[in-house]
């Protein structure tokens, strides 16, 4: 058997497979790039030189969304006259490195010499302007020190982040640990992986410490700043750090940060300091995600951004909060096409054309208090083109894996599944006469409606004439 990958039709992959013997799996990895941004249909098949009854099976669609760029929002909590005095400065660097590709729109070449392209694009605004901002319009929002928000705030993320965005949280001294905790932890409702206490200075001599949620017993912690280290269960974020013991990440030093008892329901720790106290947690939120830092993004409470693996550990992060894109155009075989529309596109000329080249045109339903473009069920798996004016969007309907599990079942389970009685018979010889005399059966019903259709119809027919 051979493995076939192709791109938008095009092969761009052959490699022959190992003999994979019943109830084991073979794993191919595949990289490819692509050139320009929109949706692309890429395809996995399974060729085999022996005839295959299950074709349909032997293939798997995807679609795929790629794009230039992710926008990300970055809140400051306290603005400096420059970018990196400010609290998301340094952030806002590591995430966009090249200011002048971050200024024009990205491009595949410059003059002959490839252009840097920035995988996200960074806009850093005030406390203030939060408020007025499209949150649905970014992937991630990260708040840099943020002092309080207003109930109605914290309320706009939970729906930005509930719909499926990251929210990424940097505390700091202008941090209140009370109104956090009251809205953004919320007894364990809110966004916050857990509830934070006040801020612990490690600087100050060990005997000069009480308890940071207010119990009033003495900390014994050492005096000095806490370096990073990992947690037992390795997070996908550090994963590639875990290799490097001398690297950057395990070099800086943090000499305050805001103790929080993560949530034990939902919570996971990712960072902590030498001191075992959690450093970055992560959470989930609806169908988005949250992490948090207990230290700041600048260089107020460490000097991890002086670091160069400053910008890895945060490309790293934002990435794993970036919203997915385009994961709705992967349907199964029996399900619909639902593709959410712009008030523009609403009014746009739609259709849709299956992969034999059938031409149809979809419906417009209400979806999520917006409208939505509606085609379906899919009756087979295939690539879909959808067009909405000028655009076009790839979908992929693939077969229920399901429907490919070749496990033997027992009558229990199968009648379960059919919903009806199941008799198994072991003599196929005995079997040879039932289709027969069921078909007779069915036969003799149809011809029974006939005949009362045809007798009432000559009836009605009387009535009337």
């Amino acid at each position: 058997a051979s493995l076939q990958v192709r791109r938008d039709g095009q092969t761009i992959r052959r490699e022959q497979l190992p003999r994979v013997e019943p109830g084991s799996s073979v794993v191919s990895s595949v990289s490819m790039e692509f050139a320009a941004a929109g949706t692309h249909a890429i395809e996995a098949r399974v060729t085999a030189a022996t005839q295959n009854m299950l074709e349909d099976d032997d293939a798997r669609y995807l679609s795929l969304e790629v794009r230039e760029s992710a926008p990300v929002l970055l809140v400051d909590g306290r603005p400096g006259v420059k970018l990196l005095d400010g609290q998301a400065g340094f952030l806002a660097t590591a995430l966009a490195p090249n200011k002048a590709a971050a200024l024009r729109r990205p491009t595949a070449a410059v003059e002959g010499r490839s252009a840097t392209i920035n995988l996200l694009s960074p806009k850093v605004i005030t406390e203030s302007e939060l408020e007025g901002e499209a949150l649905p319009a970014y992937d991630v929002v990260a708040l840099c020190n943020v002092g309080r928000l207003s109930a109605k705030q914290w309320a706009q993320l939970e729906r930005f982040t509930s719909a499926g965005g990251g929210l990424l949280i940097f505390l700091g001294d202008l941090v209140s640990a009370d109104h956090y905790n009251r809205y953004g932890y919320a007894n364990g409702g809110g966004l916050m992986p857990g509830k934070i206490g006040r801020p612990i200075d490690l600087t100050i001599s060990p005997n000069t410490l009480e308890s940071a949620f207010g119990g009033g017993e003495k900390l014994t912690r050492a005096a000095g700043a806490a370096e990073l280290k990992l947690d037992r269960q390795v997070h996908p974020i550090v994963a590639e750090f875990a290799a490097h013991p001398t690297s950057g990440l395990f070099l800086a030093r943090v000499e305050h940060y805001v103790p929080i008892e993560p949530d034990p329901n939902r919570a996971e720790v990712v960072l902590r300091y030498g001191n075992d106290a959690p450093a970055l947690l992560a959470s989930a939120f609806g169908k988005g995600r949250v992490l948090l830092w207990t230290t700041t993004a600048n260089m107020d409470w460490t000097n991890l951004p002086a670091k160069g693996d400053y910008v890895a550990v945060m490309l790293n992060a934002v990435s794993y909060l970036v919203r997915p894109h385009g994961q709705h155009r992967n349907v199964l075989v029996g399900q619909s096409v639902v593709e959410p529309l712009t008030p523009a596109e609403s009014s746009m000329p739609m259709g849709i054309t299956t992969g034999e080249g059938a031409a149809f045109e979809p419906s417009v339903v209400a979806h999520e208090e917006a409208l939505a473009l509606s085609y379906g069920p899919v009756e087979r798996a295939q690539f879909l083109t959808l067009s909405i004016g000028s655009a076009s969007r790839v979908v992929a309907a693939n077969i229920d894996p399901a429907e490919s599990n070749l496990k033997s079942v027992d009558d229990r389970k199968l009648t379960a599944a059919l919903d009806r009685p199941v008799r198994f018979v072991s003599d196929t010889a005995a079997t040879d006469e039932q289709p027969i005399a069921a078909r007779s059966t069915e036969l003799a019903s149809v011809a029974l409606y006939v005949v009362m259709i045809l007798l009432l119809g000559e009836i009605w027919m009387a009535m009337w004439f």
